[in-house]
């Protein structure tokens, strides 16, 4: 399968198609692909699926082994199918190609904070277009496994939307939100002292009287809604044993992000602050406190876990090819 449009690209043998054996140079896949194609560059307004289709062309149209392998597409979503809840001009042609075709078609994107059930709703309603959940990679479905590391850990969670959800669906047993903690624990977060204080009926309560449970991790799975309170905490937490105000001479809690793009795309004229910004403002914080590096587990695209990922969650998805053993071995990136 010879995977194009965005992020990478795969190559599965001919055996995936449920057609006969093509004969190279020229088949009927491959003009099916280019025409589909050139429809595309017709109808996107979009730059760059313009650009990937172009050069998905040159592809196809000068390397013969891959004139017989089936295609499919990997796409992100902001600024590529989506700005904010609206449909770049363009897409809904280029899509119903795709499904026209039987061109399989995977999502992957840096954005996340609800369940990838969620999401594949979202886009079906958005985008006239139906959208499995096992074909929505967010930048924080590579991260299910830390469900198991963690299960019975006191983890803290952080994010903006449906965290919560997110880290139930994944397996996550003792956790608790960032707001919940500083509620927990009101002397963290200055700002929302007093008013915590007077929630609990404690006004006049010392630190002492509140001391925290150890955090065994935190997990961010989108950007925080409330920057100030969680850089706080989280730093109190990473220069801890643990629990905030036992200073350790290591990090001993492990973070892990989600999302490292520093800014994304809204439906606004200028890009707004994404996940990377407050990973790189809490890094910095940690330097400054303890004058060591900060070290965190960072998923989302760039990074080669999360296309392992999409490696092994089309191997074991898509039943109709028959893939046995590795997939890798017809992986050709691009």
């Amino acid at each position: 399968m010879h995977t194009f449009l965005c992020c990478f690209s795969l190559s599965l043998p001919p055996s995936c198609s449920s057609s006969p054996p093509l004969s190279p140079p020229l088949s009927h896949l491959s003009h099916l692909s280019m025409s589909m194609m050139r429809a595309m560059m017709r109808t996107a307004a979009a730059p760059l699926l313009a650009t990937l289709a172009r050069s998905t062309l040159r592809t196809l149209s000068t390397t013969a082994p891959l004139l017989a392998e089936r295609s499919a597409v990997v796409s992100d979503i902001d600024g590529v199918l989506l700005r904010g809840d609206r449909v770049i001009p363009g897409v809904p042609d280029a899509m119903k190609k795709l499904k026209d075709s039987d061109i399989p078609l995977i999502f992957i994107t840096n954005g996340g904070g609800v369940p990838e059930d969620a999401k594949a709703e979202q886009l079906s309603k958005l985008l006239d277009y139906d959208v499995r959940p096992e074909d929505v990679i967010l930048s924080h479905t590579p991260m299910r496994d830390l469900g198991k590391k963690h299960e019975n850990d006191l983890v803290l969670v952080a994010g903006h939307r449906n965290e919560a959800e997110v880290a139930e669906a994944y397996g996550f047993k003792n956790f608790k939100l960032m707001e919940d903690y500083s509620r927990e624990n009101p002397f963290l977060w200055f700002v929302d002292t007093k008013k915590h204080l007077a929630a609990l009926n404690r006004e006049g309560a010392h630190p002492s009287d509140f001391p925290p449970e150890p955090v065994k991790a935190i997990v961010v799975f989108t950007d925080p809604d409330s920057w100030g309170r969680d850089l706080q905490i989280m730093t109190d937490v990473l220069r801890s044993t643990g629990v905030p105000g036992e200073e350790s001479s290591e990090q001993v809690v492990p973070i892990y992000c989600s999302n490292p793009d520093f800014v994304w795309m809204s439906e606004f004229s200028v890009p707004r602050f994404a996940q990377g910004a407050f990973t790189q403002c809490l890094r910095m914080l940690y330097r400054q406190a303890t004058g060591r590096e900060l070290e965190v587990t960072q998923y989302g695209k760039p990074m080669p876990g999360t296309y392992h990922y999409a490696e092994s969650l089309l191997e074991k998805n898509d039943g109709k090819c028959g893939w046995k053993g590795s997939a890798r071995r017809h992986l050709r990136h691009r």
